[in-house]
């Protein structure tokens, strides 16, 4: 297939596979757990693979979890794949009790399009039992087939990208059906069927929340339109009262739509809300400096998440006179913050930002995310980074 390219992933779940009975994938829907799971993973470890997006297998399944479970796994002796998983919650706890009888590492994968938790109607029965990873959009490394560097993670660049690259994945994104879509009308066309799909359909299994389509639609054009991307704005782009607003956030937080990212403890401000994908907000018309925030998250969780390093703390941070950091990355034993900027000039007032954050945080670094081709030491503490080296 064209938008087939290797996961980073699969190196992840090839160690998981010796240590954990289950394994869970999960992401956004349409961002590749399927292609990843069924066509690359499967056959790696002699796999079954079954999705709950087939009526018929839920049908079968439902019949009887526990006979299903224990004649595809011909009682755990093969490994299986259920992708969707969260589609029959009733799955966790059977998986549960046949792991609990037998506890085989290696032996059921599940994927979902949601968060395994109580908000899906999942309970909390594998805790202990299962390793998730979260895979996210294709990185751009991935896009242009490249092996995984991790510079989020080192901030020690080793691969520079061109220009053309970086550019390119900034409109085009990194959802594996969509991005590789050269025509410009067709790539909209798809991202505006993926959100009806979102809206309209995934939005509806949280049934206690009653859900309206067009608002949640509403909300993800309100998000990019507003300058700062927190429920307060957004509400007060849609005049509406934001604690109706709330639940859509937190549904499409399960959803794994949107991040979430708190202001820095030495900061002011409320929660920012990010998409999960520059090419989806490129289609619901996204400034340039929105969709830098998009890529640069989405490379520095997945590059945590596929080396297997423990994931970051990731704050923004504000001042009381609102000068402004994108992110801050604070693993514990050190804290960077990432000012990303669409101009390759240094300020003054930059400057006096980031003097402002390293008073308080003395043992902080800090880097200027630029479009430049190299990167330089500006300053004590300070240091200029190129986008083309970061992904």
């Amino acid at each position: 297939m064209p938008h087939s390219r290797k996961r980073h992933l699969i190196s992840i779940l090839l160690k998981e596979k010796a240590l954990w009975p289950v394994i869970g994938v999960v992401g956004a829907r349409q961002i590749g757990k399927s292609t990843l799971l069924r066509d690359q993973f499967s056959s790696l470890i002699k796999a079954k693979y079954f999705t709950l997006d087939k009526a018929e297998v839920r049908t079968r399944i439902l019949k009887s979890i526990a006979y299903f479970l224990s004649l595809e796994t011909e009682q755990q002796r093969i490994p299986i794949i259920i992708d969707e998983a969260q589609k029959i919650p009733d799955l966790f706890d059977e998986i549960k009790a046949l792991v609990d009888e037998r506890r085989r590492p290696g032996r059921f994968y599940l994927t979902g399009s949601t968060e395994f938790s109580k908000k899906t109607g999942i309970r909390e029965s594998l805790t202990g039992r299962i390793r998730v990873n979260h895979l996210f959009p294709l990185t751009l490394s991935e896009v242009n087939e490249r092996k995984l560097t991790i510079p989020w993670v080192t901030f020690k660049p080793s691969h520079f990208s061109s220009p053309h690259e970086v550019d390119r994945y900034l409109a085009r994104g990194g959802m594996p059906g969509i991005c590789f879509l050269r025509d410009e009308k067709e790539r909209h066309s798809a991202y505006e069927s993926w959100v009806e799909t979102t809206c309209f359909r995934d939005l509806q299994q949280f049934g206690d929340l009653k859900l309206d389509g067009e608002l949640a639609k509403d909300i993800l054009f309100a998000l990019v339109k507003v300058g700062t991307p927190t429920l307060s704005n957004v509400s007060k782009e849609l005049r509406l009262d934001p604690r109706k607003l709330a639940k859509y956030f937190d549904a499409l937080q399960t959803l794994f739509v949107l991040h979430k990212i708190d202001p820095h403890p030495l900061g002011i401000g409320k929660p920012h809300y990010i998409l999960f994908d520059c090419g989806l907000a490129e289609s619901l018309g996204a400034s340039l400096a929105y969709r830098l925030r998009i890529w640069s998250l989405n490379e520095c969780l997945a590059q945590y998440e596929y080396s297997g390093t423990t994931r970051p703390r990731i704050y923004y941070y504000e001042s009381a006179k609102h000068s402004f950091i994108d992110l801050i990355i604070n693993n514990r034993k050190t804290e960077r913050a990432v000012l990303i900027r669409d101009d390759a000039k240094v300020d003054a007032y930059t400057l006096r930002t980031v003097e402002s954050f390293l008073k308080k945080s003395p043992k902080a670094e800090t880097f200027l995310l630029s479009p430049v081709m190299e990167g330089a030491k500006i300053a004590d503490r300070v240091t200029l980074l190129p986008w083309v080296g970061m992904g």
